[in-house]
């Protein structure tokens, strides 16, 4: 039976790309050029994951943030500090919020209800998308490649809509279908929250599921949305894995989860197989959050909750692309992808490893497993380890091993071999 390949592209949407509401109130007025290339940039490389042929796709997932317009973890609400900001610590700046929805919370903390909402939260202006997409600059890159459709591009776009930028693509059509109307009640595309049930604890119940698709060539498009509950938090495209109490930000941990913390990713990839292997390969927006968070919890998930419940015939295989996937600009990864890719690679390794020993300091020490493919979309790496905490306190951290140098040794060790081999053949002959 062939290996199953599925894209999970997530949170690539309005608000988080240059000019979005992630960047404060003032982005759309001055919006680099480089910026945008770096999203054409992107959007291009997603395409190629999805038209790869040698990992043909079957499914494609697009996530997207759905808060509740005062949800717990935005500015504004409780004590967030500026610090807490700009460290994306327990708070993060207003952003891709659905406005119609609005918590009602009744712990002590204090949560405004924002009551001016930044433009990418409602819709983009029409003449200002018109004025970006025909800047020379900005279209080049689709040029190179001969995107040039424009079909959507007058009309208003929500800033919790995928991209824009999709709209100069050849994707255009299936990304406009896949997410228009999706704001007041998920459409027939989408796995998400029922439009009720955003207030209380996670349950799995209260999910709505696609009934159709969108059809690409022979793949599936669906989309999930997440961050919808007011109180918990889903940087995960799996589940939601964070609990805000009293202006706190923790962590549930895996073992403690059932599939009542599921966004419904994991049962739509799962119910049409029983057997075999299925490849998840993981990209979007950002690479050390919600891309890095997807992995990990949903290695965490399959292997401690749906695999030993129901699937032990199943074989899955988590991929971290880091084509595709974008950093946080103080990171310093961005700039670096398309001067110095070597090096974006080793700052990119870094950065992941820091980041899961810093998010996952959790009681319980897992391993975990997945690939790395680096920003040429090329197998270069596999994270295997622990993560988690000691007894004692000290991180039991995971590490990288590169696949060129543990193929290069098999390789020495083989030419070792060979050599010793004709040696003695030689020897023979000579007998």
């Amino acid at each position: 039976m062939a290996a199953v390949n599925i894209l999970i592209v997530v949170d690539v949407q309005n608000c988080f790309i240059a000019g979005g509401s992630i960047n404060g109130a003032d982005a759309e007025k001055n919006i680099p050029i480089a910026k945008l290339q770096l999203s054409c940039k992107q959007i291009n490389d997603i395409i190629e994951l999805i038209d790869d042929s040698k990992n043909i796709k079957t499914h494609v997932y697009f996530t997207r943030d759905l808060h509740p317009r005062n949800h717990a973890s935005l500015e504004g609400e409780g004590t967030n500090t500026k610090k807490n900001i700009v460290e994306f610590g327990n708070f993060f700046p207003n952003h891709c919020r659905n406005l119609a929805r609005n918590c009602k919370y009744t712990d002590n903390a204090n949560h405004d209800t924002p009551l001016e909402p930044l433009i990418e939260d409602a819709t983009k202006s029409p003449t200002t998308i018109n004025n970006l997409l025909n800047n020379t600059e900005y279209k080049i890159i689709f040029q190179k490649n001969n995107f040039n459709n424009n079909t959507h591009i007058n009309k208003p776009i929500f800033g919790t809509d995928l991209s824009y930028i999709f709209y100069l693509s050849k994707l255009a059509d299936n990304i406009h279908s896949l997410t228009q109307n999706s704001l007041t009640e998920a459409n027939k595309y989408t796995i998400g929250l029922k439009n009720s049930k955003y207030q209380g604890k996670p349950l799995y119940d209260n999910l709505h599921f696609a009934t159709d698709n969108i059809k690409y060539g022979n793949i599936q498009f669906n989309q999930v949305t997440k961050g919808e509950y007011c109180k918990y938090e889903s940087y995960s495209a799996f589940n939601y894995h964070y609990e805000y109490k009293n202006n706190v930000k923790t962590q549930i941990p895996v073992l403690d989860m059932s599939t009542n913390f599921s966004t419904g990713l994991f049962e739509s990839i799962l119910k049409n197989y029983t057997e075999g292997i299925i490849n998840i390969t993981i990209c979007g927006l950002v690479g050390t959050i919600c891309v890095l968070h997807s992995i990990v919890q949903g290695k965490l998930l399959w292997e401690n909750l749906y695999k030993r419940k129901s699937n032990p015939k199943i074989t899955i295989n988590f991929i971290y692309s880091l084509k595709g996937t974008l950093f946080l600009d103080f990171e310093e990864i961005n700039d670096l992808i398309q001067t110095d890719a070597s090096l974006a690679l080793t700052k990119a390794k870094t950065l992941i490893i820091q980041q899961i020993n810093k998010s996952y300091p959790i009681t319980v020490i897992q391993k975990i497993a997945f690939q790395l493919l680096d920003f040429n979309g090329n197998y270069v790496a596999n994270f295997v380890g622990n993560i988690g905490t000691s007894k004692d306190g000290k991180y039991e951290a995971g590490k990288f091993v590169d696949v060129s140098v543990k193929t290069g040794g098999y390789q020495q060790k083989y030419l070792k071999y060979k050599q010793k081999y004709l040696e003695l053949k030689n020897m023979q002959s000579l007998l």
